[in-house]
């Protein structure tokens, strides 16, 4: 995996950390080396082992799934506050040379800055198991901006997500005050206990080799981290007093 220190074998370790108390309520050791398509995994982790559905999830930009955040949203009571990727640099430049697009719904096409139409030619196309529709320029003959526009022959191709409208109402609200405030708050709730842990222990080198095995020692760096973490946050006459009232069963 890529890491400061350039490529090294490695493991990504998932965290969920609560808000209020900085306390790990998951960690889970995977082999992907990207947090694409981890949010749901975490959130159905975090349901089985404490049976608790928060309210909200916020997470970085690496998190950015569309499609999983919506799954979320409209199957749970959690509101996500996902940072949304920067503009990619060719949408960037297209924009500083005034080239842009506008889809008319009542046509179902797109006009172009120039006053060209892009008309759909398929639907449901797959990409990275999004679902497309396809409009392609009819219009790009002796437009004075081809060459900035697109290399390809037959003229500009845009694909056009069917969850777009969710999509930008999500992207819009991302961008208001609220889901703004929410981000900024994210760095101090998740990286508070690796910057503790690091405190205590130094550069984290894991011992243990395998995933079963290393999973095993991230729980118990994290059950260590919870227990001290927990004598920091309530007293010991209240510590003493629910273990006497825990219900302890065998294991």
């Amino acid at each position: 995996m890529r890491t400061q220190d350039g490529l090294m074998a490695a493991y990504n370790i998932q965290t969920v950390v609560d808000a209020e108390n900085k306390m790990i309520a998951n960690a889970d050791v995977i082999t992907e080396n990207v947090d694409f398509e981890q949010l749901k995994p975490a959130l159905e982790a975090l349901k089985q082992n404490i049976d608790l559905v928060p309210e909200e999830i916020i997470a970085d930009t690496g998190y950015y799934v569309p499609a999983e955040i919506r799954a979320i949203e409209q199957g749970e009571e959690t509101k996500c506050y996902v940072n949304v990727p920067k503009e990619s640099k060719t949408k960037k430049e297209e924009r500083e040379n005034g080239i842009t697009f506008e889809y008319d719904a009542q046509k179902d096409e797109y006009i172009c800055s120039q006053g060209k139409r892009l008309v759909l030619k398929a639907r449901g196309v797959m990409k990275r198991n999004v679902l497309y529709d396809r409009y392609d320029g009819i219009e790009c003959d002796g437009c004075p901006v081809r060459d900035m526009c697109t290399k390809a022959k037959a003229g500009r191709i845009i694909y056009r997500r069917h969850d777009h409208e969710w999509k930008s109402q999500y992207d819009q609200r991302m961008n208001q005050k609220q889901g703004r405030e929410r981000l900024k708050k994210r760095r101090a709730v998740v990286e508070h206990p690796f910057g503790t842990m690091k405190i205590w222990m130094g550069k984290l080198q894991l011992l243990l080799r395998g995933k079963r095995k290393v999973q095993i020692e991230v729980d118990l760096i994290t059950t260590t981290y919870n227990l001290r973490r927990l004598l920091n946050i309530e007293s010991n006459q209240n510590l003493v007093q629910m273990i006497k009232n825990y219900h302890w069963k065998a294991a």
